[in-house]
């Protein structure tokens, strides 16, 4: 049975998925050489190489299931690396307020907002009617 993907599809999303899973075995090693554990990240690997084959590309919903599997662990793997770097810090926003501002910087900005509250809002403008 052929799946939805032509011969040069497979070629082009097995060379994609080759260089992901070639970066996941660097980020793998170098995290070895930290003395972090990498198992999660062995096995997501190990689900990329199943999806590089050309046989998934022809069952639809194995690649689907494949992919999604990929994806999820991916998330979860990020997670608990972030949680393993930065620790009690990790329930914090990645991006965010910090409270390292030079003196005076968080006055300016206080005031900035309350001007802004204390002045009415204004609609758009309208655009003008194209002429007839």
């Amino acid at each position: 049975m052929r799946g939805p993907y032509t011969g040069e599809d497979v070629r082009q999303y097995g060379r994609e998925l080759r260089g992901q899973r070639e970066a996941a075995e660097e980020l793998r090693r170098a995290l070895q050489q930290q003395g972090q554990n990498v198992e999660d990240l062995t096995q997501l690997i190990e689900d990329l190489r199943r999806i590089e084959g050309s046989r998934a590309f022809n069952d639809p919903a194995e690649l689907q299931r494949l992919r999604t599997s990929v994806v999820e662990g991916v998330k979860e793997f990020e997670f608990a690396l972030r949680l393993q770097v930065v620790g009690a810090e990790a329930d914090r926003p990645a991006l965010g307020g910090n409270e390292n501002v030079p003196p005076g910087y968080r006055d300016m900005v206080n005031e900035y907002f309350k001007s802004l509250s204390k002045k009415p809002a204004t609609p758009p403008a309208k655009k003008p009617e194209p002429p007839k």
